[in-house]
């Protein structure tokens, strides 16, 4: 920050800046009625992630985990899944095409109910998270 007298920089005046997420992308629902998927599927998990200026940020390796909840849905919708092959670790890829950032989610031993994925990254204010639903 320049203000005409002095430069000082964000961490000299307490602030910090973030990049700024999109929601979970579809095919699973980030509003509305929760996805459904088949158990055994794998579910394409994409973001986008924006600078401060609005710019596409590709730098980055956002972390995905997935939890399984107690409870019953509020309501699916039945989506698609993608043939790909499951991604290996945790951390989303950069499809410089799209441009985003995509995790291929290998539900193969996963029991049919609800669950909650969460996308982390240190540049990132908050998660970002979604429930889906699988069923057999």
């Amino acid at each position: 920050v320049d203000d005409g007298d002095l430069n000082d920089t964000a961490a000299e005046l307490g602030y910090t800046v973030y990049n700024e997420p999109s929601g979970v992308l579809q095919p699973i629902n980030g509003t509305g009625p929760r996805s459904l998927f088949k158990a055994g599927s794998t579910i394409p998990v994409k973001i986008t992630v924006a600078d401060c200026d609005g710019g596409s940020v590709d730098t980055l390796a956002p972390q995905v985990e997935v939890r399984k909840l107690d409870g019953t849905p509020d309501g699916t919708v039945v989506e698609s899944t993608s043939p790909a092959n499951p991604t290996p670790g945790t951390t989303m890829r950069y499809d410089a095409l799209a441009p985003q950032y995509i995790y291929n989610l290998g539900t193969k031993g996963y029991a049919s109910g609800d669950y909650k994925i969460t996308i982390s990254d240190p540049s990132f204010a908050a998660p970002v998270e979604a429930t889906i639903s699988l069923k057999k």
